[in-house]
């Protein structure tokens, strides 16, 4: 968590777009990968896939945060290896420029931090580790 939180706060201090996208990328890997994992496809998947079970309210909100974390990962991917980021289009249709992309990877990142802390502080035990499992695969309140 600390890791995350201070590559957060890093981000901000960033002259260069493409370094705070990189701050912001590392803090959201510190923040949905802290359980280990070795393929970059799979460390790709499971960052979206826990930060959309993370912070969508509805099936709609998993999938459209599934997919801007994916391509997050992709863009953070490109600058990090020399390449230029190929940015998505918004939901309007309009290409993103990588400030306004930055900006939305940051929200999304501020969102699951103060989620985060909330799940962690609310834990009984010692460790204060995130219980992934638990927000992956909710338990319905029949069951």
């Amino acid at each position: 968590m600390s890791v995350s939180v201070r590559r957060f706060s890093q981000s901000n201090e960033r002259g260069n777009i493409e370094d705070r996208i990189i701050d912001l990328m590392i803090s959201a890997e510190a923040l949905f990968l802290s359980s280990g994992g070795s393929v970059q496809g799979e460390l790709k998947y499971r960052l979206a896939h826990r930060a959309a079970m993370l912070i969508g309210e509805s099936i709609g909100d998993h999938r459209y945060v599934f997919e801007f974390m994916q391509k997050a990962y992709d863009v953070r991917s490109s600058i990090v290896h020399g390449s230029t980021p190929k940015l998505p289009k918004k939901i309007d249709g309009e290409k993103d420029t990588l400030d306004e992309f930055c900006t939305d990877i940051e929200m999304y990142l501020r969102v699951s931090t103060k989620k985060v802390i909330q799940l962690v502080s609310s834990t009984d035990t010692k460790k204060k580790e995130i219980d992934w499992k638990s927000i992956v695969f909710p338990i319905s309140k029949s069951e």
